[in-house]
């Protein structure tokens, strides 16, 4: 019996792509049917001067260990800002305790070092001039709000199934770093710290966005020139109480009014910096609660354990610590300079192209056929630009155009088979080929071989790319067996998308397959523990009675039929699986029959032998015993031979 053929035999495929926020499924699908439309439209749309304006000229790239920059503007600023986002990264981390989550795709970040170079690549049309300038604060479920910051500079950060692509404008010498800081660590909140409330991922946000660096120390907490504005004015709009404010998510922020939500974003820098610097410093308490969360203590439980401040006095405490109108700035120490591995090289003018074209195909809503023009400019320049080939294979495959997207991976993998991304889409179109079901076949075999060797080129290129590992783990489930290497992409998938469900399902029916039932039982505790809807917690029950039903078919075939049916009959009781109910119904049928023949050739027998030894009383009264009991036609035939045997006596 294959325990995954039968009742809950559906490997969970969420296919490492419907994870992450703002992604979409299969974005701009028809994007080709809608060119002449488009082009139509072209002359009075606020991006039609566009995209095609850019030649690629003036463009770097900086890899650091966590980020990768395209820069417009110079290169020591470049240079600069990588350094200070992995010196702000190594920050937090020492400032919140370990991330519990890894990254799970590249961070990219485009300085573009105008408003006019931005312009083709805007989410949307920039806003009329104002008398008061104002800054976006972002929101990754929710994309960008003005909330009447003062700052000329704007940009946008989006996060997508291969990539967080966070774009922003600079200058020649200067980028406002304050807005680069803050959509990393919204990002950074939003991915690796499962469990925290909104209000605190909004205060470490605004606290930690006024980060900069002195030599090898790093400053934090310096209120802005909007914070002490707001703290001069506070009086027009007083705090939020406490257990409303920690009880609002994004959707009741998001419902308010731009002065609400500027309260809210405010009230939550106060409060964190009041609960970081009261009575000193306070740091480590930061670490505990971002721990307690992580465990699956609710946020007001673990913010009173944590800090033990009562929530009805607390507004109270952060408006007299306001109003005392000192704030502590921390210094901490961080890597040398010369310690961070940075990597400079300009972009040749095909590769930017890509670049651009990649951030409008993923990051810029309907804007399909002007990343179209970037990869066929891309390839014009240089036709052997693998990247720019997958480019088009993804737009072709969003456009339903399977075929041809197949042709255009294959191309980039022979063009370019040391790029992640590309191994990854080659991969994942070629499981897509096989329909989510186990190869029938040697061509489905041979094509499930090809998908999971792409895959696993990815992930040895990029360690970090969680969507490959995902991927990868959904491959190793179509195989006939659960071998070591599925149960590595599973887990491995795991450390970047712990709350999945397909992937615990995935990982519990690979167990369920090799028979590893503590493993099971073990993951299926963590997940009742964990943060897992309750249709996935029913799912897992049900491969758990799945492997009782193994074991009850195992007892019976080595003759222990008692255990057996006491073990049937838990797993009738408990399975919601119609399926999984008939089939054990069915086996207690067997056995009842099975042990109503062997009762009865039993008392037969003991008749047969008082017959035998002259004991006509005892047989008599087991024959009577016998008819009494059995009443089925063959029964009461032996019964009668048994009467005969005895009168010959």
């Amino acid at each position: 019996m294959t325990i995954a053929s039968n009742h809950f035999g559906k490997l969970q495929n969420a296919g490492g792509r419907r994870s992450r926020p703002g992604r979409p499924r299969r974005a701009n699908r028809r994007w080709a049917a809608c060119l002449l439309t488009a082009s139509l439209l072209a002359p009075t749309l606020w991006w039609s001067t566009a995209a095609e304006a850019q030649s690629g000229e003036g463009w770097s790239r900086i890899d650091t260990n966590h980020f990768t920059i395209f820069s417009q503007v110079s290169d020591d600023v470049g240079r600069q800002v990588g350094a200070d986002l992995e010196r702000l990264h190594q920050t937090l981390d020492v400032m919140t305790g370990a991330p519990r989550v890894e990254l799970p795709v590249p961070t990219y970040f485009y300085i573009f070092r105008s408003e006019e170079e931005l312009a083709p690549y805007r989410q949307s049309p920039p806003p009329p001039p104002t008398p008061r300038s104002v800054d976006i604060d972002l929101d990754l479920e929710h994309g960008m709000k003005i909330i009447g910051q003062k700052s000329s500079n704007a940009g946008y950060l989006v996060p997508h199934a291969y990539g967080t692509y966070a774009v922003v404008v600079g200058a020649s010498d200067f980028v406002p770093t304050r807005y680069v800081y803050k959509q990393y660590l919204h990002q950074r909140l939003h991915e690796s710290f499962p469990g925290l409330p909104y209000w605190f991922r909004q205060g470490v946000a605004e606290y930690f966005s006024s980060f900069t660096t002195e030599g090898d120390v790093a400053k934090i907490g310096r209120p802005s020139e909007e914070h002490k504005y707001w703290i001069r004015t506070r009086h027009t709009r007083p705090l939020i109480p406490a257990a409303d404010f920690m009880a609002m998510g994004d959707a009741d922020v998001s419902r308010g009014t731009d002065l609400e939500q500027g309260t809210y974003f405010r009230q939550a820098w106060a409060t964190l910096h009041y609960l970081i610097n009261r009575d000193g410093a306070n740091a480590a308490e930061l670490a505990a609660f971002v721990a307690a969360t992580a465990d699956g203590v609710p946020p007001v439980q673990a913010f009173q354990e944590t800090y033990g401040l009562d929530l009805s006095a607390l507004n109270a405490q952060v408006d007299a610590y306001l109003r005392q109108g000192r704030f502590r700035v921390l210094s901490m120490p961080i890597k040398k300079l010369s310690l961070l591995s940075l990597k400079f090289r300009s972009l040749p003018a095909p590769e930017a192209i890509y670049h651009l074209g990649d951030l409008l195909a993923r990051a810029v809503p309907n804007r399909g056929i002007q990343a179209a023009a970037h990869f066929e400019r891309a390839l014009a320049l240089d036709p052997n630009h693998g990247p720019a080939w997958a480019g088009l294979g993804e737009l072709a495959e969003n456009a339903g155009d399977v075929e041809t997207a197949g042709r255009h991976y294959a191309k980039a993998v022979g063009l370019a088979p040391d790029h992640f991304v590309i191994q990854y889409l080659h991969g994942r179109r070629l499981l897509e080929a096989l329909g989510g079901q186990r190869p029938a076949d040697d061509a489905g075999e041979a094509t499930l071989v090809r998908a999971i060797e792409a895959l696993t080129r990815s992930v040895e290129r990029r360690d970090e790319f969680g969507e490959a590992w995902a991927e990868l783990a959904y491959a190793h489930g179509l195989a006939k067996e659960a071998t070591d290497a599925g149960v590595v992409a599973i887990r491995r998938a795991m450390d970047f998308f712990p709350n999945r469900s397909d992937l615990a399902l995935n990982l519990l029916l690979a167990h369920a397959r090799r028979g590893e039932r503590d493993e099971a039982d073990a993951l299926v505790e963590r997940m009742r523990g964990g943060r897992f809807e309750l249709a996935a917690l029913n799912r897992a029950s049900e491969v758990l009675l799945q492997m009782d039903y193994r074991e009850a078919v195992g007892l019976v075939r080595r003759g222990d039929t008692d255990k057996a049916i006491e073990l049937f009959g838990q797993v009738q009781a408990r399975s919601q699986n119609p399926g999984l109910r008939a089939t054990v119904a069915e086996q207690l049928k067997k056995l009842s029959i099975a042990g109503d023949y062997e009762a009865f050739f039993t008392l037969y027998n003991e008749a047969a032998a008082a017959i035998n030894s002259g004991d006509t009383a005892l047989a008599t009264s087991l024959i009577d015993r016998i008819d009494s009991r059995y009443d089925q036609a063959w029964q009461k035939s032996q019964v009668e031979r048994l009467r005969g045997y005895l009168a010959q006596r």
